[in-house]
């Protein structure tokens, strides 16, 4: 018999990444094939699927819950199993997208979160401290030259967002929504940016929204994780920003430093 917590995964998660990429990330975190078979085989196929209705913050909420319920699952099943390794352990450059990620439109960074690429972006980045812990990801179209990723008023022009993942556990303390909220603020009240505020629900991790509109447009999503806090940047909050964040999920979140 089927586990309803995993269908119910595989429900949330297979239009957005496709049946390859949750099947591997299934895998990964150590469900039996048996089991994950067992669990497609509840979802109806593609032509008869139905889309749920509801409102954003109820649907990032059901995902949220999905999330949690597997990793309750998989912990259940492997109570003594030693920890996983992270994806693309001591390679993080593989970590901004191996063959099989850009075949299926996935990335997956190396603090374990994955999302959806927009067709006809690719993606590429790694660490750019010498301690390696702050990760900083491009996402663009195919093509873009990267000497423009460092101009950040020619990201809406561009189609470019950049994603950046940093540890949420510092020397002194744990950052958490508030500290991060007030950090962000404070810095664009220094540049006397003129700007506006929002709070969300990203996949079920806490997040708020600035846009911003002088000196330049630009807009930011700040993302609380399990163990690392996440900073997505765009020129501007459209489509394309919104639906980078519509596929951004935690599959198996970590904080080690990068190699």
């Amino acid at each position: 018999m089927a586990n309803p917590e995993l269908v119910q995964y595989i429900r949330q998660h297979l239009r957005a990444h496709g049946e390859a990429a949750v099947r591997e990330q299934l895998l990964a975190e150590g469900i039996a094939p048996e089991e994950i078979d067992a669990a497609f085989a509840c979802i109806p196929k593609p032509g008869r699927a139905r889309r749920p209705k509801g409102k954003p913050a109820i649907l990032a909420l059901c995902a949220g819950a999905a999330l949690i319920g597997v990793a309750v699952y998989v912990a259940l099943q492997k109570p003594h199993a030693p920890e996983e390794a992270p994806p693309a352990a001591g390679n993080p450059a593989a970590a901004a997208g191996t063959s099989s990620a850009e075949e299926a439109g996935i990335f997956r960074g190396y603090y374990g979160y994955m999302l959806k690429l927009p067709a006809g972006y690719e993606a590429a980045g790694g660490f750019d401290d010498p301690t390696k812990t702050h990760e900083v990801v491009h996402i663009f179209p195919k093509g873009t030259n990267p000497t423009h990723f460092i101009h950040e008023g020619l990201y809406g022009q561009l189609g470019i967002l950049r994603i950046e993942a940093s540890p949420r556990r510092r020397p002194d303390g744990l950052i958490g929504i508030d500290t991060l909220k007030a950090v962000a603020l404070a810095r664009l009240r220094v540049d006397r940016a003129t700007y506006t505020t929002r709070s969300i629900f990203v996949n079920g991790l806490p997040a708020f929204i600035v846009s911003v509109t002088q000196p330049f447009a630009e807009v930011k999503a700040y993302i609380v994780g399990q163990k690392v806090y996440y900073i997505v940047a765009a020129g501007a909050d459209n489509e394309l920003f919104n639906g980078v964040l519509e596929t951004f999920v935690e599959t198996a979140p970590h904080d080690r430093p990068g190699h």
